[in-house]
């Protein structure tokens, strides 16, 4: 299916997060946006072309999406994240997380090492995941796009042929 795809090129940009590339904030940015909206294009793709042509997946894809829906407490990850954040950066340019550079000092004998939290941490500022890092919740998106798909793949299997 075209949304595995999807999922490949989102842990590509993760990687991309947690690599010096992003060092320099504009590039963080930028690479979080991709990979923030990659998220939400897995269900876009899914429903939209691997269920085309496919009348067993695109019922499966229904069903569970109509679950989903009705569990949006148990699947915060993509209602409030995924789905929530994308619509803030996409729709209105919103970026949810603080870019701040924080710097932390550390003394170190008679001088003092002074490290850039940032680069460590970017947590979202607001909403059911204030204070999480945003890297962290790419991860737990891709993790949950993984688990919904071996759901439906498992809902397919099931089906008499």
């Amino acid at each position: 299916m075209k949304v595995y795809e999807v999922l490949t090129d989102t842990k590509k940009a993760l990687a991309m997060l947690e690599s010096d590339l992003c060092d320099d904030m504009d590039n963080f940015r930028i690479i979080y946006i991709a990979a923030l909206s990659l998220l939400r294009a897995a269900g876009h793709v899914l429903h939209k072309v691997d269920c085309d042509g496919n009348p067993i997946l695109k019922k499966a894809v229904a069903d569970h999406w109509n679950r989903l829906k009705a569990h949006s407490e148990s699947n915060q990850i993509f209602f409030e994240f995924i789905e929530k954040e994308r619509n803030h950066v996409l729709k209105e340019y919103e970026i949810g997380f603080d870019d701040t550079d924080w710097e932390v000092v550390y003394p170190d004998g008679d001088d003092y090492s002074t490290y850039n939290l940032g680069e460590l941490y970017r947590p979202l500022k607001d909403g059911a995941f204030d204070g999480a890092d945003c890297r962290n919740l790419i991860n737990e998106g891709i993790a949950w796009w993984e688990e919904q798909l071996a759901e439906i793949v498992s809902l397919i299997s099931q089906v008499p042929q």
